[in-house]
């Protein structure tokens, strides 16, 4: 990521941020913006038992237009990952950001959609087929969110097997 902080004629106009500025592992996967407020995904790949397997590295969150940076861990947005076998950032891309009235909404592979409140310090998982089913299930397309909508209530999320729409925060699901 890189801030313009100058007329941009000269490489001195210019910030470029890395790892230990409060950014994540990787390269960014989606990005929001608005005001001075910045929220960044991180992905790469993993090598894992002689493969490489696509993993998230969570959000780097700035609220003063990029000069400090705090970042989210996955097992913070995903507690029970830290105890996966496997890396627990193993499939948890985050692929769309949306920062509406103070709640952030993220689309991630294998968990639909996240939501926090608090600005990244907890997070819900929400699921499209409640009450249904609370386990997240690898084997669901419809778990695997990959774009992501939010106007006032009314919230769209597009994952492998068609868009699903909520009206009320994500209490209920309508798929398409």
């Amino acid at each position: 990521l890189i801030n313009l902080i100058g007329e941009g004629h000269s490489v001195y106009d210019w910030i470029s941020y890395k790892e230990m500025d409060g950014f994540g592992n990787g390269s960014m996967s989606a990005l929001f913006a608005s005001g001075d407020t910045l929220i960044a995904a991180w992905a790469y790949t993993a090598l894992y038992q002689g493969d490489y397997i696509p993993a998230g590295d969570g959000i780097s969150i700035s609220l003063d237009s990029g000069n400090t940076w705090d970042h989210v861990e996955v097992v913070t947005m995903f507690p029970e990952r830290a105890e996966w076998k496997v890396p627990a950032e193993y499939f948890t891309t985050i692929y769309d950001i949306v920062l509406l009235d103070g709640t952030i909404w993220c689309s991630t592979t294998f968990g639909f959609m996240l939501k926090s409140e608090d600005m990244g310090l907890s997070w819900t998982n929400i699921l499209p087929d409640l009450p249904d089913t609370t386990e997240i299930s690898f084997q669901n397309p419809n778990h695997h969110g990959q774009c992501l909508d939010v106007y006032g209530d009314t919230l769209w999320v597009g994952t492998f097997q068609g868009m699903n729409l909520s009206v009320d925060r994500g209490e209920t699901w309508t798929k398409f």
